[in-house]
């Protein structure tokens, strides 16, 4: 098929080269662009029709394309034959067939005039365009626009749901209406939006819109975006000007050249008692009072023959009411360009009002004056041209100056020791720099001798020809007391610093609120972790506990319920080396308004010592106790035997030494006793051999058995059975042993003559109540450990022997049971529960049912 007429009729212009950039054929299209011969094109080739400026890169483009392959986008300009030039894009291929170039050339002359011609035009008005094809989501803008915007047209392609966010929120709001309406309504747009831009100012962007329908449907929206900050400010200036003007507190008001009022604003019809329209076109003598008419008149014609460019009056002003105001009238004449006078403007002060603003004046100063003085705070002024000083009245008296005195530079800097005036002097010198505003803390010796601490702060004026710092005004106050106050916070979180750094123990402090935990240096040791490993508390608590039967959660969780104030838990730390590390944890625990914990703060004790220690006291105990009994046991016999008289009669004297001796060796057979007991059950492991039993036969039992006890102590008992009997599994002797423990205990600080009362639940709680004092509190943490007794002064009995609750606490956990005490009033409370035997298995008891109920 031969091409060569379609060839011919085509716009673009075709060219083919040798590598070197010789032409050897172009199509016709070159002589209806260029209006040059197409032979002559060929024979002279294409450098004498190119601009001067374009020869070398378009010769260097084609010959390069001969050698790498393609070309594209290149723009040159060639002369047409009437002499003006016009451009040409080229695309270029190489052809390794023939060796030749094969080139294609559109004429991009109006394309780029076209422009050029819109970028001077957005250029000249500041407005850019931006087009939009409804259902696509890119937005063509124009540069203009991006830079309104402030956006980087290489790297920002605008989207139509982009364009609100580039405002704050209610603009947004605003312009994703307009724009909503503009693409399904077609309601033209035209908005003055604000934009926040990064250097946190203000600038106003107008937005145009409109719709383009074709075949009846909206196809795209276009239209125009520009800066008119500028305008906007002038705008609103203009009306901040005009408020201020109706507003100012001097009647404000203009004539013609005749005397009549023309404007007048709110302050000015308020001082004739009239309103501003009932004012237009009323003469001004015709609102002064006769007396005082004259000397208006007199300056209303100096200012009409030129005489003067302004004067003043003090007339009355007549009221509707036919009372008068006292007012001074300020009047300056304006010429047209005749030089004739054209308005009169008119400033009138109210002398009334003015005279009692001056009284307000002098009370407020005086006020001021006093708070000042009270507040310990003033305020100066400093000339740092002429060097003059001045200071407010409170801050002389602050700073025990006279009244009349004048302070100097020198006097006030001779006034500060020397080791603050440095800094002084290094803070006004960065405020003159424009680095800060003046603020110093400093010392000043009074003229008394007295050392005050005042603190200032001061801003400077600057020369607005040449920036030079003109004068500062600033204040002054007294903050003597607050630094003494600093120092002693200082001072007691050192003090309180050295405190926990002179304690074993480690601290902790958890805020809820923000999930903040501060831990001691010591406290780390203790887990061996860093702060960044352990997190907040409650992570460190997953971390480092052990709790598998839930027990230690369910104590938080209970204390938090309560609310209480004071947590005391007692468990092991997983310590990184693989070793369990015993710790006391004791904490205080902040609550809000909801009841829910804000602040925990604790400490945390290694008891690893004090355990071995408590380990080595019962094994020394122990043994020492074996080694007791036998010749304790001898002893014994032998004062039996004296005393029945076996050896014969005893003289008086010696029976009642004998008898103290027996009743003493009793009682350290008891200690023994209970020492032995004690050791057997926590070294061991005895098992208690349970049997099913009536938990209330034999409270009921022991109580019979220990009414002597109880009458030798003074006191009696109370029994409360249930209706009901309360199976339980149990040992009865070890059971025996623990009611008579507590009973003993009770007996011993009760009030004489009170009761003991002794209550058995349906639940298998055994409670013993006295009437005593209460237990310690910093003796209820150890309660139930061997070797400790309360000390409750002349009330406490002699007879214990510091092992009956410990002894009572291993049988009663041994049983699967607990038990504890507490505080009822003026009652203190012992209490043990056991569990229930299991139905359907008269030799077992349920596990679970000493937990089941709640506390008694």
């Amino acid at each position: 098929m031969d091409l060569t007429g379609f060839v011919e009729l085509v716009d673009e212009l075709l060219v083919v080269m040798d590598v070197d950039g010789a032409w050897s054929w172009v199509n016709a299209a070159w002589t209806r662009v260029l209006g040059c011969d197409r032979a002559e094109l060929e024979a002279t080739g294409y450098r004498s029709l190119l601009h001067p400026d374009d020869v070398e890169p378009a010769t260097a483009a084609f010959a390069g394309r001969g050698q790498r392959g393609a070309l594209e986008g290149v723009e040159h300009r060639w002369r047409r034959r009437d002499g003006t030039y016009r451009w040409l894009r080229w695309t270029a291929v190489r052809v390794d067939e023939d060796a030749t170039v094969r080139a294609v050339a559109s004429d991009v002359t109006d394309a780029r005039l076209g422009t050029l011609l819109a970028a001077a035009l957005e250029e000249a008005t500041g407005s850019g365009t931006w087009h939009h094809e409804l259902g696509t989501e890119p937005v063509v803008c124009s540069p203009a626009v991006h830079e309104v915007l402030g956006t980087d047209p290489d790297r920002y392609q605008a989207r139509a749901a982009d364009i609100p966010l580039l405002y704050g929120p209610d603009a947004a709001a605003r312009l994703a209406v307009g724009m909503e309406r503009l693409a399904t309504e077609g309601v033209a747009l035209d908005l003055t939006l604000p934009r926040h831009v990064p250097d946190d100012t203000i600038r106003w962007v107008r937005l145009t819109g409109h719709r383009i329908e074709r075949g009846g449907r909206p196809q795209a929206i276009y239209g125009t975006l520009a800066d008119v900050s500028e305008a906007v400010i002038a705008r609103q200036r203009l009306e901040h000007l005009e408020r201020l003007i109706d507003r100012a507190d001097g009647g404000l008001a203009s004539l013609s050249a005749d005397g009549t009022i023309t404007d007048a604003n709110r302050r000015f019809a308020s001082l004739v008692g009239r309103s501003g329209e009932q004012l237009v076109g009323q003469r001004l003598t015709a609102l002064v009072a006769a007396q005082d008419l004259p000397r208006l008149e007199t300056v209303l014609t100096q200012l009409a023959d030129g005489s003067i460019d302004a004067g003043e009056a003090t007339v009355a002003l007549e009221q509707r009411d036919g009372t008068a105001r006292y007012a001074r009238v300020n009047l300056g004449s304006g010429h047209g360009p005749d030089g004739n006078l054209a308005e009169i403007t008119v400033v009138a002060i109210d002398l009334d009002e003015q005279t009692r603003r001056g009284q307000e004046l002098v009370a407020a100063q005086a006020e001021l004056y006093e708070a000042q003085v009270l507040a310990g705070f003033g305020h100066f002024q400093a000339d740092l041209v002429s060097g003059r000083l001045w200071w407010s009245p409170a801050l002389k008296s602050l700073l025990g100056v006279a009244p009349d005195e004048v302070p100097s530079f020198a006097e006030w800097l001779a006034a500060i020791p020397d080791q603050d005036r440095a800094s002084v002097l290094d803070a006004f010198e960065q405020a003159v720099r424009g680095e800060q505003d003046f603020a110093v803390t400093h010392r000043v010796v009074l003229p008394s001798g007295e050392l005050r601490w005042i603190e200032q702060r001061g801003r400077l004026r600057y020369s607005p020809d040449d920036g030079t710092p003109l004068s500062m005004q600033g204040t002054a106050s007294d903050v003597t007391a607050q630094r003494r106050h600093e120092e002693q916070l200082r001072a007691s979180e050192q003090r309180l610093q050295r405190v926990l750094e002179a304690i074993t123990d480690g601290w902790w402090d958890y805020d809820a609120r923000t999930g903040e935990t501060i831990y001691s240096e010591r406290f780390l040791e203790l887990a061996g972790a860093s702060a960044e490993q352990l997190g907040s508390l409650e992570q460190a608590w997953e971390r480092l506990v052990d709790d598998p039967d839930g027990r230690n959660g369910a104590v938080l969780a209970e204390t938090f319920a309560r609310q209480a104030q004071t947590l005391t838990l007692q468990h092991g730390f997983r310590h990184p080396r693989g070793h369990q590390l015993p710790v006391l944890i004791r904490a205080v625990i902040d609550y809000d308004d909801a009841g829910d914990y804000v602040r925990i703060t604790g400490a945390t004790t290694d008891l690893t010592e004090a355990r071995q220690a408590s380990i080595a006291k019962e094994r020394f105990v122990a043994t020492v106790s074996h080694e007791l009994r036998t010749p304790l046991t001898a002893i014994r016999g032998a004062l039996e035997t004296v005393l029945d008289g076996r050896m014969g009669t005893l003289p008086h004297q010696a029976r009642a030494l004998l008898e103290v001796a027996e009743r003493n060796s009793t009682r350290l057979k008891r200690l023994i006793d209970d020492l032995l007991t004690f050791e057997r059950l926590r070294s061991t492991g005895e098992v208690c051999h349970g049997e099913p039993r009536d938990l209330a036969a034999l409270i009921a039992e022991v109580v019979a058995d220990q009414r002597a006890l109880l009458e030798r102590h003074g006191v009696h008992a109370a029994l409360q059975l249930p209706p009901q009997p309360v199976e339980v599994v149990a040992d009865p002797i070890r059971i025996e042993q623990v009611v008579l423990n507590l009973l003993a205990n009770a007996a011993r600080y009760a009030v004489p003559g009170s009761p003991i009362r002794v209550q058995v639940r349906a639940d298998a709680v055994v409670a013993v109540d006295n009437l005593g004092p209460p237990v310690p509190e910093v003796f209820a943490d150890r309660l139930f450990e061997p070797f400790t007794q309360a000390d409750s002064g002349d009330r406490r009995r002699p007879g214990g022997t510091g092992l009956g609750l410990a002894i009572a606490h291993r049988i009663v956990t041994d049983h699967g049971g607990e038990i504890g005490h507490e505080r009822i009033e003026d009652t203190t409370r012992f209490w043990f529960r056991l569990p229930m035997r299991a139905h359907g298995d008269p030799g077992r008891a349920d596990p679970g049912s000493a937990r089941a109920a709640e506390h008694p």
